[in-house]
């Protein structure tokens, strides 16, 4: 899959929407040498805007911008990790094909300690997992 640079460490997958709501992957990636560690870090997270329906704390924003904001709000789940000295983004966008094709199970998984899903992260419902 390709990604599109959308700042400094961050690129942005085409949008998908699977007839309900939109979504997208965030690819970020740290550099060894721009945080002086021994290896780089990429990760891929999975991002759905809300709707108009939804309460929608970027009414103003749009498409790639609006996905970004909401990543950076906190409203995201961590799809997929690599550490390792070279062939992260790579690895990556790779990785972002099977991540699309089998995203239900992606989002299915727990992802907090308490048991909440990656569908109860995007929908900003942290704390399902005690319910």
């Amino acid at each position: 899959m390709k990604f599109k640079q959308l700042a400094e460490r961050y690129k942005i997958s085409p949008k998908q929407n699977n007839g309900e709501w939109d979504s997208w992957l965030i690819l970020e990636s740290w550099s060894r040498d721009e945080f002086e560690m021994d290896h780089n870090w990429t990760t891929i997270m999975s991002v759905v805007a809300p709707d108009a329906g939804d309460e929608d704390e970027f009414p103003d924003l749009e498409g790639e911008e609006k996905a970004f904001a909401v990543y950076e709000y906190g409203r995201a789940v961590q799809v997929w990790s690599h550490k390792g000295r070279y062939k992260g983004i790579k690895q990556a966008e790779k990785e972002a094909d099977i991540i699309r094709m089998l995203f239900g199970f992606y989002m299915d998984r727990v992802v907090n300690g308490v048991g909440s899903t990656g569908w109860d992260f995007v929908a900003g419902n942290y704390l399902a997992g005690l319910d």
